[in-house]
C-alpha cells in the first residue's frame, strides 16, 4: 500500500475559501509540490528539506487519524479537504474510495499543473492558477486540456455511478498585485463561462511563514497585523468591485484567517 508524506490532519474546521465557504470539515495536507510560490504559506508541505521530514502514512492510517479527530471532537464532518503541497502529485484514488466508504466528500485543492484520472472521483474540486506574483510560469494551453479532460472524467464517474449531475470544479486565483488581476480576467476570459471564479485576497500578514521567506519574525502580535490584513482585503475588494470584467465573480476573504490568523491546524 502506498504511502505518502503527511504535513498535517487537522479538525474540525471550516473550509475558510471558495465555494464551499464555512463548511465544517477536516483537512489533510499533503507533502510534496511542483510549483514554489514565493508567498505560499505552507513551505512546510512544499520546501523539499521540510518535506524529506514529514511522517509518511497509507491511506488506513489517515483514516484512523480522521477518526480520532471525529472521537475526540465529537463532530465528524460531511467534508475531507485534500490538499498539500500538491496532492495532484500523488495516486489519492484508493483514500477518495474509503473516504466515500464512510459516507463522506471529498474536496481537492489543487493547482492545475497536473492531471489525474481519479479527478473524477472528488466531490469539489478548487483549481488554483497561479498567477505573476507567484513567480510560477503558468500555460493557458496545458490548464485548458487539464481542465476539458478534468470535466470529462467527471463525466464518466458520474455516469458509472449514476450520480446524476455534479459540481463543475471552480477556479481560485490569488490576488497580491495589479498584474494578477489582469491575469485573473485572462482566466475569465478563457474559462468564466464554464467554471466559476473565485478571486481570494492575498495575505499580505508579514509575520507568517511563506516559501520565499520560511522563518520570519514570529514574534509579532496577530492583533498587531489584524489590521493590515483587513485594510489589504478592503482595499482589493473596492478595486474589484470598480471593474466591470469581475460584475460575475465571487470576491472573497480567507475565512479561517479572519478567525484564527495564521495559527497552523485552523
Amino acid at each position: 500500500m502506498t504511502d505518502f508524506r503527511v504535513a498535517e490532519i487537522f479538525g474540525p474546521t471550516i473550509q475558510g475559501e471558495g465555494r464551499n465557504v464555512g463548511a465544517p470539515c477536516h483537512f489533510v495536507r499533503f507533502g510534496g509540490c511542483d510549483y514554489r510560490c514565493g508567498w505560499c504559506d505552507t513551505p512546510h508541505a512544499v520546501l523539499p528539506d521540510q518535506v524529506a521530514k514529514l511522517e509518511k502514512m497509507n491511506p488506513w492510517g489517515i483514516l484512523g487519524k480522521l477518526s480520532a479527530l471525529d472521537i475526540d471532537s465529537g463532530l465528524s464532518p460531511t467534508w475531507i479537504v485534500l490538499t498539500g503541497g500538491n496532492p495532484a502529485l500523488l495516486n489519492l484514488s484508493h483514500l477518495i474510495d474509503l473516504l466515500h466508504a464512510r459516507s463522506q466528500k471529498v474536496m481537492l485543492e489543487t493547482q492545475g499543473s497536473v492531471f489525474r484520472e481519479w479527478f473524477g472521483k472528488v466531490d469539489d474540486l478548487c483549481f488554483s492558477p497561479k498567477p505573476p506574483s507567484s513567480g510560477m510560469a503558468w500555460s493557458f494551453g496545458d490548464f485548458d486540456r487539464i481542465l476539458t479532460r478534468t470535466i470529462q472524467m467527471q463525466c464518466e464517474w458520474a455516469e458509472a455511478q449514476d450520480r446524476g449531475s455534479f459540481p463543475l470544479p471552480y477556479l481560485k486565483v490569488p490576488i497580491f498585485t495589479d498584474e494578477d488581476l489582469e491575469f485573473a480576467a485572462e482566466v475569465k476570459n478563457h474559462w468564466g463561462n464554464t467554471c466559476e471564479l473565485f478571486l481570494s485576497i492575498g495575505n499580505n500578514d508579514p509575520s507568517l511563514p511563506t516559501v520565499g521567506n520560511p522563518h520570519p519574525d514570529l514574534n509579532m502580535d496577530w492583533w498587531a497585523t489584524a489590521d493590515l490584513v483587513l485594510q489589504n482585503q478592503r482595499k482589493w475588494t473596492e478595486r474589484i468591485l470598480e471593474d466591470q470584467r469581475f460584475a460575475d465573480v465571487r470576491i472573497f476573504s480567507q475565512q479561517h484567517v479572519l478567525l484564527w490568523g495564521n495559527a497552523r491546524g485552523y
